[in-house]
Order: C-alpha cells, then structure tokens, then sequence
C-alpha cells in the first residue's frame, strides 16, 4: 500500500467520521451525514479504497489516537504466566497486578472495545452495501472478502475478551437509521455463527499471495483465524483442516531464528500470515505534520532503562531506546534449556554494555565490558533486566526516540505449527501432533521429540514461542489454566508477585467498559464480579 494512498483513505475516513468520542457512534456508525453512501460504495474501486481503510484502522491497536504509548499492545501482553510489569501511563499496568480499583478503572477497555467495533462498523457498510452492488469485479470481490475476515477476526477478540458482546452485521442506513435498538449480549451461538460465515466466504474469495503488496490479508490469514475460532469451539477436525491447507498451499514456512525478527524495512517472509506494517517509506502510520509519521512505542517498551547505568548513552548494541515497562519473567526464561534452545538467547537480551568510557572507568571497567548488577533489587530491575527483542529497531528510526517503524507480525506460521500440535493432540493422533509440536521445537535447535507430548508440553512450547506477542492470555483462557498458571508464575519474585494473590476467577473476562453500560441501558448485564 503506497503511502499516498495511505494519505487518500486517511482522509476518506476522517471525512466518514474515524474519529469521533461517543462510544455510540461506534455503534451507530452515522457516516450518511458526514459523506454520501454514493461516493464510497458505488464503484468495485470506492470499495477497495474503504477496505484499506480497516488495515488502518487495525494498525491503530499499535499506536494511535490517544494509544500514544503503544498502551493498547502493552495492555495485550500484561496479566499473564510469563511477564514481569514495572510501570507505564496512569492506567496501562492494570492487569499486571490484578488490582480491583485499577482494572475496574482500565481506561483502555473502552479504547479496545471502540477500536473493534469501529473495525466491525466499517466492515459492515463495506459488506451491505458491497453486495448490493453485486459486481464480480475482482476489486469488489476481495475488498468485501477483507471486510468479511475484519469483522470476524474483531468479534472473536470481543468475544475472547469480554464474551458478553452485541451483535450486529447491519450498517445504519438512511433506512433505518431511526430504528429502535435491542442492546443485549448475543450468544456464544450467535457470534460464532457470524464468525464462521464471514470467515469461510473470506477463504473463498481471497487470493493466496498478497499480490505484490505485502500486508494486505489473504486466504491464509483467513484460514488462520479460522483455526483460532475452531479451537475455541473444540473442532478439532476443522482446525486441522485448516492448517494443512495452509501447509499444503507452500507459502508458509518456518525462518531461521536469526531472520525472524528485526528486517531492516517491511517484514514480508514466509513466516508472516498477518503483521501490522508500520514501515515508514510505506506510510509509517499517522501522519503527524512537522513530526513526520508516528510510528510505534514497541521497540522500547520490552528493553530497560540501561543507559542510566551508560552515563544516558542510548547504543544500538544495547538495543537502543529502552522504557522498562514489562519484561520476560524468569518463569518464562526458565523454561528454555540454554545449552540447546537458541531462543534463549535469540527472543532476548541479557546482558548490556558500557559504551560510555568515563562511565566504565568509574567502575574499573572498559568500553565492551558487561555493565555488572549492583544486588540492589528494584533498580538492577528497571535498569538492566532481562529484556526482549522480539521487536527490537535499531534502523528504522534514531536509537536515541523512543519510536520506530518496524512492521510487527500479529500472526506468524510458528502459531499455526503450535495450535496444530493442540488439535492433533486433542484429536488422538500423538504422530501428527509431535509432528507439528517439533517444527518449532526443532527450528530452535533442540533435539527431536519422539516421547509423547501433553498439553502442558504445548502450553510451555507456546511461551518458549510466542512469548511476550499478545497470544498467552487468551491461550491461557481458552485451554483453561489461567487460575492455575497466573496464581503460580505471574510476576517475579522478589521484585512483584502481586498477581498470583490478586487474580480471580473472574478476571477471565474483562468488563464491559462502564460507558458503553451507560449507552446500553440498565438491562445489559455487566460481566460478574464487576461493578456496574
């Protein structure tokens, strides 16, 4: 996607009413007022041009609006099994400790909860009026096959998330714009179904390649979700099917470790299925006038703050630019045996090093040697802490800014080889199952595994693999060990456990944001053990 028309849709959705305050405009999605239905929809290229507005959109997960801080990403990753959180923007850490006054006051729940209706709002027009147009133009074909796969993958995060969500597939048109409405939660039932239908159209009518523009959805990111939404329903035959269509279709294998992560400009290999592209000579995201383009936070959010120890020398042999607000914890890193799995070293940083000379000398040491802890606990921890590279950016971007511009991959093949382990194992068929369980396994270097595996061999794996990438809570849900995972492990002794006290049975759902209750009305239920 080039970045002038990143700038044209830009515009087209700013006009269409992207950024609005109310949370029931999201809902309403009023946009008749704001630009005709005729200019958008009446042409296979009107539509194509709204569908990129939804990769837009869905970029806005990593940074944008008031998700300055990349708070959104962060917000996916805290509150589980393997991460340690030290601090972040009034709000951000509220699933770190499972603190009743902080979730209940979560800022963001209302961020997500807007940022994926949003997503289905659009999708809907898209999609309504897509059909009327009924065009086997190959732009109009695709364009609502994304909007189909946009809003289905959007109502399975709601529906992982908060569960109790509403349902609609309808735009508000001139119509039926002064319709009553009936807000009440759907059925599980009831989601599925749409989740299901708009993925398996999506699987028909999009290509396989991306057509020569990396980032743009195709059949395998369809088929992808699609085996998410069959696990979540415990088919296990579908989801099986679903993966080996996509290892049958060969655009998908595993990289070598050392070329996974960290391309110097857009992430296009073949293990991406979908990734967020934030590569600034393709648009960067959000324009931001004498700024430039916005870029992401995700670059520094996993790295200490080890220049305070570097006499404030932020280097690119230390992984640049570092905020030390969550980390590996040592839960995860014990998982890895370190003589032969190389994501042990991989996956993250352990050491940092002088580069300042005065700074070193100070300490009896030289330029290269490795900053030593001081056994004082908290500031070893927010200063030189294990840290994570999976999103390192040393060249996109200055190492002294905290942003950058590196693509990040949202779903890569590593987790269809995983969730494909779970649903061989699930299915009875052990063969299969250590079949796809040593793909990664292997890839990192350790030996072959030939003794049965459990689906707490899948579970470690899944943290070894996709560790600190917003999969692990919603695994952890849906497999139905966050209680016993979060209670155990969650935090680092000694620095902060307060999670394993702190969580509750509850917590497996989040809230459903207080000002969409208020825009509900009294009779739709708040999630139990949440106020009102």
């Amino acid at each position: 996607m080039k970045a002038l028309k990143i700038l044209f849709i830009l515009i087209l959705i700013s006009v269409s009413h992207l950024f609005v305050s109310c949370s029931e405009d999201w809902l309403m999605e009023e946009h008749e007022t704001r630009l005709t239905v005729d200019a958008i929809y009446n042409t296979p290229e009107g539509l194509s041009n709204a569908s990129t507005g939804l990769y837009y959109l869905n970029r806005q997960l990593l940074r944008g609006g008031e998700n300055n801080w990349s708070e959104m990403f962060a917000g996916l990753v805290r509150g589980t099994d393997i991460e340690v959180s030290r601090e972040g923007p009034l709000g951000s850490a509220a699933y770190a400790y499972y603190r009743p006054q902080e979730i209940n006051t979560y800022r963001y729940h209302q961020r997500f909860w807007d940022l994926y209706y949003g997503i289905i709002g659009k999708a809907n027009e898209i999609i309504y009026y897509g059909e009327q147009l009924n065009s086997e133009n190959e732009l109009a074909v695709r364009a609502i096959a994304e909007a189909k796969y946009f809003r289905a993958f959007s109502y399975l995060f709601l529906f992982e998330r908060f569960e109790n969500i509403y349902l609609s597939t309808m735009p508000v048109t001139p119509d039926n714009i002064s319709d009553d409405r009936n807000y009440s939660p759907a059925s599980k039932e009831e989601i599925f179904a749409v989740i299901l239908s708009d993925l398996d159209d999506a699987i028909l009518d999009l290509d396989i390649t991306d057509l020569g523009e990396p980032g743009r959805i195709t059949k395998g990111a369809a088929r992808h979700v699609r085996l998410l939404a069959a696990l979540w329903l415990e088919d296990w035959d579908k989801a099986i099917e679903q993966g080996e269509a996509m290892h049958e279709s060969g655009m998908y294998q595993l990289m070598p470790l050392n070329q996974l992560f960290g391309q110097d400009d857009y992430t296009n290999h073949t293990e991406v299925i979908t990734s967020w592209q934030y590569f600034e000579g393709l648009g960067g995201a959000d324009y931001a006038g004498q700024w430039g383009y916005s870029g992401h936070r995700l670059k520094a959010l996993f790295l200490p703050e080890y220049h305070r120890r570097n006499g404030g020398e932020y280097t690119e042999v230390n992984g640049g630019f570092g905020l030390a607000w969550l980390y590996p914890n040592n839960y995860l890193l014990s998982l890895y045996d370190q003589q032969t799995d190389n994501r042990y070293n991989v996956f993250y940083r352990h050491e940092y090093y002088y580069t300042n000379a005065e700074v070193a000398a100070e300490n009896g040491l030289e330029v290269g040697d490795v900053i030593p802890l001081r056994g004082e606990v908290e500031d070893d921890f927010r200063f030189l802490h294990t840290g994570l590279r999976k999103f390192e950016d040393v060249t996109t971007y200055p190492v002294t800014d905290s942003k950058g511009f590196s693509d990040v991959m949202q779903f890569r093949y590593a987790q269809t080889c995983i969730l494909m382990a779970e649903a061989y194992l699930r299915k009875g068929n052990m063969e299969k199952a250590l079949e796809w369980y040593n793909k990664t396994w292997m890839r990192a270097g350790n030996p072959q595994r030939t003794t049965n595996i459990t689906m707490d061999d899948i579970r470690d794996e899944h943290a070894r693999e996709l560790g600190m990438e917003g999969h692990r809570w919603t695994f952890l849900k849906r497999i139905g060990q966050s209680q016993s995972q979060i209670t155990q492990y969650a935090g680092e002794e000694p620095y902060n456990v307060e999670a394993r006290s702190n969580w509750q049975p509850h917590h497996v759902r989040w809230p459903i944001p207080q000002g969409q209750l208020l825009i509900f009305g009294d009779s739709y239920p708040q999630n139990e053990g949440y106020p009102r």
